[in-house]
């Protein structure tokens, strides 16, 4: 904001949020939803990823897709991508749970059998998925595999972090 020269409550009045909630965002207290995010780039005109604290190392599915400033339901539709599974994505960077059978798995998404395999081998991503969300984040493919492979990552720390306490 400074760079803007525009006080919180300048924005937080353009935005109709409150000056709190400006401040909750500045200092990594709370993220602003996409809508938000979206609505002060556009008063600050900056792009959404410029309000956004860098991540550590390569950005997470949902780093990305606020880059944007989009909602998941949005890149969703953007992606052709069924919702509750683009959440799924988000939260564990898998493709599928362990319950679901490499021939669900290839039903549910439409793809081969054998492409399920190879991912369940390789941790290759399926061109076909990584191709749909970046023509729609508007990003390189390999960028959507580092995202599905931080995405994991993260998960396995919290689910590590979580036995251990227990």
């Amino acid at each position: 904001m400074r760079k803007a020269r525009m006080s919180r409550q300048s924005l937080g009045r353009q935005t109709n949020l409150s000056q709190q909630t400006v401040v909750r965002w500045e200092t990594g207290v709370s993220t602003p939803s996409a809508r938000n995010l979206r609505a002060s780039a556009q008063v600050l005109q900056v792009r959404p990823s410029d309000l956004l604290y860098p991540p550590s190392g390569d950005p997470s599915l949902a780093d990305l897709r606020m880059n944007h400033a989009l909602t998941t339901a949005e890149l969703a539709v953007r992606s052709a991508t069924n919702l509750g599974r683009l959440q799924f994505w988000e939260r564990t960077g898998r493709l599928g749970t362990a319950d679901e059978s490499p021939p669900l798995l290839s039903a549910f998404l439409g793809l081969a059998t054998d492409t399920i395999d190879r991912y369940l081998h390789t941790g290759q991503i399926p061109r076909t998925i990584t191709r749909r969300l970046s023509r729609a984040l508007h990003v390189e493919p390999l960028e959507i595999q580092s995202a599905f492979d931080r995405t994991a990552a993260l998960y396995e720390a919290m689910h590590h972090e979580l036995r251990s306490a227990a």
